[in-house]
């Protein structure tokens, strides 16, 4: 099990739209297992972690709201909340370095 950080940039759909500009960057934290099927590797996702904007990095408030709100509270729901503590530190330590 590790953690995979996706970068996703949005896509102007609708020029006029104040909140969805072309370009910008989300990064996306979700918890993935590797497996393999007829030898091949395969990755499924576990859990969706958390998303957030590259340009609230630079917050306190939006990285507060992304660990308390997302992260915390999502490590506590059903099948994550069955893992034993040493797999939530390295959970918690791969999401810190990235």
């Amino acid at each position: 099990m590790f953690v995979r950080w996706r970068e996703r940039k949005s896509v102007d759909k609708q020029p006029d739209h104040q909140l969805w500009k072309a370009g910008k960057v989300t990064y996306s934290a979700e918890l993935v297992e590797s497996y393999r099927l007829s030898g091949k590797p395969r990755q499924k996702v576990l859990a969706f972690l958390g998303s957030i904007k590259q340009s609230e990095l630079s917050s306190v408030t939006n990285r507060y709201y992304f660990w308390h709100q997302l992260v915390t509270k999502r490590m506590k729901e059903y099948p994550l909340r069955t893992l034993p503590p040493e797999q939530h530190r390295a959970i918690f330590e791969a999401l810190q370095h990235c």
